[in-house]
């Protein structure tokens, strides 16, 4: 009876091991790479899914070569983009509730998101914001403020492509849309989810025009009303800009002092 309660207890003990290394060899995931014309890719998603993030990735960077070819696209240090199969996947390595990140390097800069969502959240929508992050970052605009920073990605998060021609950027986002409609106040939604910090009021002015201004605003106007004036002195007067030159100086200067 002893010997057959101990060969019971072994193969017990046999079959609970075995299970436990067959669930390891499951859970053991599968890390491809992949390699575009501009980018490294690296995952334990499916190979198609991260196939189709560089092809839309490359879309996206060849769009805006066209739109914006004063944008510095390529990076001073490699760019690793890394492709969780999902959530679940991603949540180990992610800083804090984000869909995605951006974490530039000093050897090698890092774009992470997962493949799948929990909910109806596109992966694309994810990688064209983070690597706006990465133009802007490029660009040298990385001490820009935070709501101009992630304003800007979520715009062009929108990003669409269709025919390999039709591009349409700027669709209403749904998530935002229901932040707006619920009850409490769309400033303080955008201080809370932007960490927007307000302008000290000793910075604010209020000029000749009796509103209030500050130094960013009067800049913006001097420079609005130079470029008209240099397009007026072009029109009436030819391509001698010397005194439209001096005359824009002059406005500038009594735009900071009066107004």
């Amino acid at each position: 009876m002893r010997n057959t309660c101990r060969r019971v207890f072994v193969v017990f003990l046999f079959l609970l091991l075995a299970a436990g290394v067959v669930q390891h060899t499951q859970a053991k995931d599968n890390w491809v790479r992949l390699k575009s014309a501009n980018f490294v890719l690296v995952g334990n998603a499916d190979q198609k899914k991260i196939r189709d993030i560089a092809v839309r990735l490359e879309q996206y960077r060849d769009v805006f070569t066209r739109l914006l070819p004063g944008i510095k696209y390529t990076s001073n240090v490699p760019t690793t983009i890394l492709v969780f199969k999902d959530m679940q996947s991603f949540s180990k390595f992610r800083p804090g509730n984000v869909a995605g990140y951006f974490q530039p390097g000093v050897d090698k800069n890092y774009l992470a998101l997962p493949a799948d969502f929990d909910n109806a959240q596109s992966p694309y929508e994810v990688m064209f914001h983070e690597y706006t992050h990465l133009l802007i970052h490029n660009s040298n605009f990385s001490d820009v403020p935070t709501w101009f920073n992630e304003g800007l990605a979520e715009y062009y998060s929108t990003f669409q492509i269709s025919d390999n021609r039709k591009v349409k950027i700027g669709t209403i986002i749904p998530s935002h849309m229901y932040i707006l409609r619920q009850g409490k106040s769309p400033d303080e939604q955008l201080v809370v989810a932007c960490n927007f910090t307000p302008v000290p009021r000793e910075h604010y002015r209020v000029g000749v025009l009796r509103f209030e201004t500050t130094r960013g605003d009067r800049l913006f106007v001097s420079l609005l009303g130079s470029a008209f004036i240099h397009l007026a002195w072009l029109g009436l007067v030819g391509p001698g800009l010397w005194w439209a030159l001096a005359l824009s100086v002059v406005y500038a200067i009594g735009v900071f002092r009066f107004v």
